[in-house]
């Protein structure tokens, strides 16, 4: 046939509507056909393909299409005969040749360009030396992991590693900085407990018979932490006296974690039921640390040392991060 005459416009639809979750891989294209100045009718091979030149090169893509032509005017759906790959338009100038029947491919190839929401799509293609602002951010089959404060949710997962500069939440500004370090709010401490006791009675109270500082081992336990954490240790009991009988907990080798409690000064007669309490708050590393109870007791002249603990209980806190 003669060397039609062609004129036509190319739409890439690379947005779909709210309703649809999955971009089509069609583009619409709508164009002219004339031979001369007649405009053609009837049903026409027509032969599209994609090359990454103006000229030149194989195609990088091509389908075959029966087209019905109405006055010149046709339209149709490219990739709807052969799928058009995702990768295609990921890099570089692509352009459309088309050939009618047996002639010649029509010459100059026609640009592919974009449409104006296709600008914004440019920017989901990588996020690499550009900040990145969503309100949370979700991984798929894992739910939220860092919510609308910032703060990180999400506990250990195993997901598509995400490449960025840094990472922005709107409304809250940067929470992982181009070092890589967290910035954001402080996450949110996971609590355990680790309890001892309730040990003594007024039957069988806990005795304490020396003058050195001495660990009691009726109220001695071991933490293990994998995070840097914080101890909150507490020691509630009753205690019987007779002279100075002083208290304290040991966190590994610091003595002096927590304050003294108990009975310091020399009585007469046994200082009956004098309530104690210690309070220590320790930050520690990973690792194995020990909690204990140490006793001492004194005397005044001549009067016997004694000290016996009625009841107690050891309480540890782990706030691990």
């Amino acid at each position: 046939m003669k060397q039609p005459v062609f004129v036509a416009a190319l739409l890439a639809f690379l947005g779909a509507s709210p309703s649809v979750a999955q971009v089509p891989h069609l583009l619409n294209y709508q164009g002219h056909l004339a031979a001369g100045d007649t405009a053609l009718a009837g049903t026409f091979k027509i032969a599209f393909s994609v090359y990454a030149g103006p000229t030149g090169s194989s195609p990088l893509w091509t389908e075959t299409q029966t087209v019905p032509v109405t006055d010149g005017l046709f339209s149709v759906s490219l990739g709807s005969v052969v799928p058009i790959p995702q990768a295609l338009f990921a890099e570089g100038d692509r352009y459309l040749g088309v050939r009618v029947e047996n002639d010649p491919e029509m010459t100059p190839r026609q640009r592919v360009v974009s449409v104006g929401y296709a600008f914004r799509a440019e920017m989901a293609d990588d996020v690499k030396g550009r900040d990145i602002s969503p309100a949370s951010v979700t991984i798929s089959g894992a739910g939220p992991v860092i919510d609308r404060q910032g703060r990180w949710v999400g506990g250990n997962v195993t997901a598509r590693a995400v490449t960025a500069d840094s990472v922005v939440i709107s409304g809250v500004g940067v929470v992982i900085d181009r070092e890589g370090k967290w910035t954001g709010l402080p996450q949110p401490f996971k609590l355990n407990y680790v309890t001892v006791g309730p040990k003594g009675s007024a039957e069988s109270p806990i005795a304490l018979i020396t003058n050195t500082w001495t660990d009691i081992e009726a109220f001695s336990t071991s933490v293990r932490v994998t995070t840097p954490s914080v101890l909150d240790v507490r020691f509630d009991g009753m205690l019987v006296a007779g002279s100075n009988c002083m208290l304290r907990v040991r966190v590994d080798g610091n003595a002096l974690a927590g304050n003294l409690s108990g009975v310091d000064d020399a009585q007469t007669a046994e200082r009956r039921h004098t309530a104690v309490g210690i309070s220590a708050v320790v930050p520690v590393g990973p690792g194995v640390h020990d909690v204990v109870l140490q006793g001492i007791v004194s005397s005044v002249g001549t009067q016997f040392l004694s000290g016996r603990l009625q009841n107690g209980l050891l309480t540890v806190r782990i706030y691990a991060q």
